[in-house]
């Protein structure tokens, strides 16, 4: 009938308006709007730098506020939406994060060993922790959630690790493992920035393995920038796996 007819096209009219005022809104969002993001140290090696760069292609006029801390600093912040994403991860002997949390897997972060040159492992392929016994470590984390991974890993591996020094100052760690004064964890997110005189080998060790997630807050409704941002981030992530291998490689 005419009345019908007229009905299904006001219908048809009025979901185009409401399209059109999305994207509308979601273009003046992406013009001039705020990305909150917050993510762990070692993440500011390579895949948060290279992420962003990539999003100001796409977002040039986002405004980025950085928060830098490990998840157990960031979940407090997504949960009162301080933040509207958050790099996390876990490993595997820790409870699961936050249930009430959306979580969106990016990639598992393996731990690998470097070796100063002329270790005495350092023409194997592989080195198991508990080959590593004798030496002194490096350990990159002074204080803080993981500061008892390493020691719990070799202690599943019969021995207690002799710590030299424990520093957050990433370059500090490579510099002392380059001159020979210990030995050290290196993430698989870090490989492509890690110094060429140190020697990088996967590690044969329980538990030193980390899943490394996007935390969101609760609730349903994620802005275009957060959108935007959960893209790049896989997308680098690939990119950050390919340069990974390519430096375990030249090791």
């Amino acid at each position: 009938t005419p009345g019908r007819i007229l009905v299904d096209r006001a219908d048809e009219v009025f979901r185009s308006l409401e399209a059109a005022e999305r994207e509308l809104r979601e273009h003046e969002e992406m013009r001039s709007g705020l990305l909150r993001l917050g993510w762990f140290a070692t993440a500011g090696t390579t895949l948060v730098p290279w992420a962003i760069a990539a999003f100001r292609q796409i977002a040039p006029t986002v405004r980025l506020d950085l928060f830098e801390g490990d998840p157990d600093q960031c979940v407090p912040r997504l949960h009162a939406r301080e933040l509207e994403l958050g790099l996390v991860y876990r490993f595997t002997h820790e409870p699961p994060l936050d249930a009430g949390l959306e979580q969106i897997e990016l990639f598992d972060d393996q731990l690998h060993i470097g070796l100063p040159p002329g270790h005495r492992l350092a023409g194997r392929d592989r080195v198991a922790l508990a080959d590593l016994a004798g030496d002194a470590w490096i350990q990159g984390v002074r204080e803080g959630s993981t500061l008892g991974v390493l020691p719990r890993a070799c202690r599943l591996e019969g021995f207690e690790p002799i710590i030299a020094l424990r520093t957050d100052d990433r370059m500090a760690v490579e510099g002392l493992v380059a001159a020979g004064v210990g030995i050290a964890l290196f993430p698989l997110l870090t490989l492509p920035a890690v110094r060429q005189d140190i020697v990088i080998r996967p590690l044969d060790a329980r538990e030193l393995f980390r899943r490394v997630t996007i935390a969101l807050p609760p609730g349903t409704y994620r802005s275009p920038a957060t959108l935007t941002m959960i893209d790049v981030l896989q997308r680098t992530c690939a990119r950050l796996r390919t340069k990974a291998a390519r430096r375990l490689a030249s090791s």
